[in-house]
């Protein structure tokens, strides 16, 4: 017959896989600690016990009650099992793969005895799950439509890095929106005389201004897209024109600091800036510092950026 009886918390040595077809005599099934803690919520302290005084009273009880009661304590069972600890390999293998696309160093998992956090770093980079960016520091990619992705100056941890770096190129054009391309080989400008290490096998363009140690990565981005006159848009030209001039009239402030590092950017990137200022009747004062650094006896190349409304007025060829 079934009962109910006020007792503590079950010890897992009583609790044992029962399936229906080997009850016996005397045998006792607990509830799941999910459904325990339900009973102990609303007031009744007590667990189900079922008790079969004999083989023949076991028909007294209703075929639903006896299933319910096995999938509990088989539920019940399992939850007391010990678990099992997981290896150091292992546990850095599933944080890994749950954390995405990031930076990993032997410091994020401090827990764990140095030798084997670098033993796995290194087994886990052999097999292709990250990839080794400078010594001690690993990436992990995401998948993409073209394949796994590639770190870029706005996904580097700056603790890889001792110089400031830039998407350059179709990275630049990537990262403002005018590409969707992803290059093999990943493209950067940094105001050092040299290649970071982290950059090992990327396309690096040396000895930018040192103004660019205050700029912002879209930022360097736009002087990059700017310097290449709009070439790696993969937008047509009229369409790369609007969406260039809709990026600085919705952020005014960035082309005023643009404005001000000018003076080391070569003089066609001083008149595109001066052709999309007045395109967006920017402060005139802007205007005439740009114009300023222009000679006037000069033409510049604006290349796709030629289709600027007032790219003539900026002495475009």
């Amino acid at each position: 017959m079934l009962r109910m009886c006020h007792c503590k918390t079950p010890d897992p040595n009583d609790i044992v896989r029962s399936p229906r077809s080997s009850l016996r005599l005397d045998r006792r099934l607990w509830v799941s600690p999910r459904l325990y803690r339900y009973l102990l919520k609303v007031g009744q302290q007590c667990v189900l016990q079922l008790f079969l005084v004999d083989g023949t009273k076991r028909a007294k009880v209703s075929s639903k009650t006896l299933s319910l009661l096995d999938i509990y304590s088989e539920v019940a069972y399992l939850q007391t099992m010990p678990k099992k600890k997981l290896s150091t390999a292992a546990y850095m293998r599933k944080r890994i793969e749950k954390g995405g696309e990031r930076f990993w160093s032997p410091s994020d998992f401090s827990d764990h005895p140095p030798a084997a956090v670098t033993q796995a770093l290194s087994r886990l980079a052999s097999e292709g799950l990250i990839e080794r960016v400078h010594r001690g520091v690993y990436y992990m990619p995401r998948q993409t439509i073209v394949g796994p992705s590639t770190f870029t100056a706005s996904t580097l941890n700056p603790e890889v890095l001792t110089t400031s770096i830039f998407p350059a190129g179709t990275a630049a054009a990537n990262v403002l929106g005018f590409s969707t391309q992803m290059p093999m080989r990943p493209e950067y400008a940094t105001p050092a005389n040299f290649s970071p290490k982290a950059l090992e096998g990327a396309i690096v363009y040396k000895l930018r201004p040192d103004s660019w140690n205050d700029l912002e990565t879209d930022e360097g981005a736009l002087l990059s897209f700017l310097r290449d006159r709009g070439r790696t848009s993969d937008l047509s030209d009229a369409e790369t024109v609007r969406k260039l001039v809709s990026i600085f009239k919705a952020s005014p402030d960035k082309y005023k600091k643009l404005v001000r590092v000018s003076d080391d950017e070569p003089a066609r990137v001083r008149a595109m800036l001066g052709a999309i200022g007045q395109e967006n009747d920017v402060d005139k004062k802007l205007l005439d510092r740009l114009r300023r650094g222009l000679s006037a006896f000069s033409s510049y190349d604006f290349g796709r950026l030629g289709a600027l409304r007032h790219a003539e007025d900026w002495q475009a060829q």
